[in-house]
């Protein structure tokens, strides 16, 4: 929701469910066997090395509320700001990252995986088929406060062509047409920071696995797959 209070400054109040899941530095075969659900025969009995990949993962509530204004508005140059406060509220979130790692699938159901440090970490509510629209403001793992922030700069060069006179024979400027033949823009977003506590079973550790068959392993929650992992 917006609404301008003057010719120069606008006020906003938004609400956001937001997500983010990000993998960061996954070998390509590794993401090949990942996208063949471990289907492709030409990828067993290899020695994958994985020199630093993570998986992060996190869902948040936000309420903000926005301030933005002019601060100059000249016939060739044009300057505009915004800031916005935000209430964050995390409901879930959860890590896994390892380096200088070899992973190999000898077939679609039994692998082996050496690591010195595996980090491991996830809160209590980071599960599938856990959110529900009743506690979409309940159970929070961490509440804080963050921002954002932005400059606008817009330069006009026939500003000329976007005036006109109103009813009383003023020279006014169109509001509703960009007028700018460049713009240059800066902004700093989702500023903020949580602590969260993680869930027991998730731990870092090292591995040294050869040949596990997970096939029997029927993780239908993160819960089941924490057990197993353990």
């Amino acid at each position: 929701f917006m609404i301008t209070t003057g010719k120069k400054s606008a006020i906003a109040f938004t609400m956001n469910n937001r997500s983010v899941n990000k993998v960061d530095s996954m070998p390509q075969d590794l993401a090949r066997l990942f996208y063949s659900e471990l289907r492709d025969p030409s990828l067993y009995n290899q020695d994958i090395m994985i020199d630093s990949m993570q998986q992060n993962f996190l869902n948040w509530q936000e309420i903000g509320f926005t301030y933005s204004r002019v601060l100059l508005n000249s016939d060739h140059h044009f300057l505009k700001m915004g800031v916005t406060l935000k209430w964050l509220g995390a409901l879930a979130g959860g890590y896994i990252q390892t380096d200088n790692a070899v992973v190999n699938f000898k077939d679609s159901n039994t692998m082996s995986l050496q690591s010195p440090l595996i980090h491991y970490a996830r809160t209590e509510t980071a599960d599938l088929g856990q959110f529900k629209r009743k506690n979409l403001f309940n159970g929070f793992a961490d509440q804080t406060f963050g921002w954002d922030a932005g400059l606008v700069y817009e330069y006009r060069a026939k500003v000329k062509k976007f005036k006109y006179l109103n009813e009383n024979l003023e020279e006014q400027q169109r509001r509703d047409l960009n007028k700018y033949m460049f713009r240059l823009g800066l902004s700093i977003v989702d500023v903020g920071r949580f602590t969260l506590n993680k869930k027991p079973l998730t731990n870092d550790h090292s591995a040294n696995i050869v040949n596990w068959d997970f096939s029997d392993v029927k993780a239908s929650s993160f819960s089941d797959f924490d057990t197993a992992y353990s």
